[in-house]
Order: C-alpha cells, then structure tokens, then sequence
C-alpha cells in the first residue's frame, strides 16, 4: 500500500502518468487466472489490453514504440551513504546461508556490478536492478529468518 501511495505522490510531483488506476484487485485475480496467450502474443505484451483498447485509442498512440518508464538513479542512491556501502559490501562479501547455492557465476557478476557502481562508473540499468535484487533477496531472507526465530520461540514458551 505505500509503494501506491509514493508512485501516486512522485508521479504527481513529476507531471508524470501512472498507470495505479489499473491496479484494482479483481482486475489483477482475472488476469492472473488467463492462460499466457491472452496477455503476450507474437512478443507483443499487453495484447489483451490493446486489443480491448483499439476501438477508443488511436493505433498512433496504442502501437508507440517510444514509451519511456521512470527510472530510478539507484546507482547514485546507493553510494551516497556510506552505511548503505558497508552494507552493500558486507551483503557482496557474506552471502547468507540460502543465497549460498547461487551460481558462482552470477553471485561474481553482482560483485562485478557492485564495484563498478561503487567507483563510480557507469553500469547498465539491468546490472543496477541485479544488485538491487540480490541485496533485497538478502533483506528478505533476513527478515524471514527473524520472523521464524521469534515464531520458534513463542512456540517453545507455550510448550
């Protein structure tokens, strides 16, 4: 509920179109129950939505190839604090225990990435969202493991 409330805010603040008034929960139920055919065909996503649209939209504005999301400058947020780069570093460093069967690989590439953004050198908007996945991966997995713990011991208190 509050990622809504800052995308309405931000959005407005910027003079930017947002899309929230599509997120109704029944909306959402029905289209999660469509086979994938409804939603993407011939790599065209959206189809469904188009489709219903191409009476009222005109296909000059339905079928833009132009359109621009907001991205955000999490390269830039990410080293402005140094707490958030001890972080980072330490997550880069010691990945927690279910992270740990990650592909070697991939788990060097987010380290690649977190380095580079660190130096301030310029890194590709998807090598940003990988580190931004893995360190909230790590975040959650932290947080679930918290939320267990406590569970265990309220459990074992009543026993």
């Amino acid at each position: 509920c509050n990622l809504l409330h800052y995308e309405d805010r931000n959005s407005m603040a910027c003079s930017l179109e947002s899309r929230l008034p599509f997120l109704d929960y029944r909306l959402v139920e029905f289209l999660f129950s469509l086979p994938p055919h409804f939603k993407i065909r011939e790599a065209k996503t959206k189809f469904l939505l188009q489709e219903t649209l191409k009476e009222l939209i005109p296909a000059s504005i339905l079928n833009r190839k132009d359109k621009m999301g907001f991205s955000t400058p999490g390269q830039q947020w990410y080293v402005q604090q140094p707490e958030t780069i001890h972080v980072f570093d330490s997550l880069m460093i010691h990945v927690p225990e279910p992270l740990a069967d990650l592909d070697a690989a991939f788990l060097e590439s987010i380290r690649r990435y977190w380095l580079q953004c660190k130096s301030g050198q310029p890194i590709r908007t998807q090598d940003e969202k990988a580190i931004w996945r893995y360190v909230t991966a790590c975040f959650w997995l932290e947080q679930q493991s918290a939320n267990l713990s406590k569970q265990r011991e309220s459990y074992l208190l009543t026993c």
